[in-house]
């Protein structure tokens, strides 16, 4: 299985992940998104045969300073918000769940975000959590929960705390 940035070559009409939410954006957004409006970068795993096994999409974000648990700013100055990228979506086909490929995603993302951050001022890195579940699932990797004020769970973790969790022990 390889990496690879979304292009118009990659098949998204048959992706199916079991959240019908993502599977729609996936094949009906996902390449405006990249290329015309520029509002979000999706990448996608690939098997050998160049089927979509996964993807995940980071976008740029600000927390609000307020918003974030102490843990995550202490020591950032006091602005109105922080900067930071989100990881606003991440899936794995449903033929391919269960098989630490979602790990694999996040770290990718993970290393996205580091690489950005060698080049402009990102603080933290958020997750834009569908449900319960992902949120659970991206606790295990240090994400604090913010302050609640949607419906879904929103959490962030601070990117130099990511760069030790995401060490050489979990790169895909």
């Amino acid at each position: 299985m390889r990496i690879e940035r979304l292009s118009r070559a990659h098949d998204r009409s048959t992706f199916r992940c079991g959240r019908a939410e993502l599977d729609e954006w996936f094949r009906t957004a996902a390449m405006e998104a990249q290329q015309r409006n520029r509002s979000a970068r999706t990448t996608v795993l690939v098997d050998g045969h160049g089927a979509v096994v996964g993807f995940y999409s980071l976008a740029t974000h600000a927390v609000a300073y307020d918003a974030s648990p102490r843990e995550l700013v202490k020591g950032v100055p006091r602005y109105d918000a922080v900067p930071a990228v989100r990881l606003a979506r991440l899936a794995i086909h449903e033929d391919h769940q269960g098989q630490g490929l979602g790990e694999r995603l996040l770290a990718t993302a993970v290393r996205d975000v580091l690489a950005a951050a060698e080049h402009v001022g990102i603080v933290l890195m958020t997750v834009d959590a569908l449900d319960e579940a992902a949120a659970t699932f991206s606790e295990r990797f240090g994400f604090m929960r913010l302050e609640a004020t949607r419906t879904r769970p929103a959490l962030a973790a601070r990117v130099k705390d990511l760069q030790l969790t995401f060490s050489s022990s979990r790169e895909g």
